[in-house]
């Protein structure tokens, strides 16, 4: 596969929306359709289009005549990385600024992405 493909980020978007909506849609409303089935889409198709990444970013260092695990797999790692965590940060802050509930309370566990220690330990999911 060369370059992005839309129709695969069009498929995995739909995908987020039908798991977002069985998430926040009002209680009262009948479940009308299995939504797992979209979770279940979108990894997939998110672990396809993150090896494919990696295999494109193979294939360019292989044809420059380098070797490619050691430092590819790095370079790779921290622009996913970087791309992953900066959002996560950013949204973290957000929450700080706009108080939500258990944002102060947990922070320490959720900058090291440590949060489901943290549930372990209560028993339970924080509100």
């Amino acid at each position: 596969m060369k370059g992005r493909a839309a129709q695969l980020d069009g498929l995995r978007a739909v995908a987020m929306l039908a798991i977002c909506w069985d998430h926040w849609r009002p209680q009262g409303w009948a479940r009308m359709f299995p939504f797992e089935v979209f979770l279940f889409f979108f990894l997939v198709m998110t672990g396809y289009l993150v090896t494919a990444s990696l295999l494109r970013e193979r294939d360019r260092r292989e044809a420059m005549g380098g070797g490619w695990r050691t430092e590819a797999l790095k370079i790779y790692q921290i622009k996913r990385g970087l791309r992953i965590l900066a959002p996560y940060y950013v949204a973290l802050v957000l929450a700080l600024v706009v108080c939500a509930p258990d944002a102060w309370k947990g922070f320490g566990w959720y900058v090291f992405h440590l949060s489901n220690f943290h549930m372990a330990l209560l028993g339970e999911w924080p509100a």
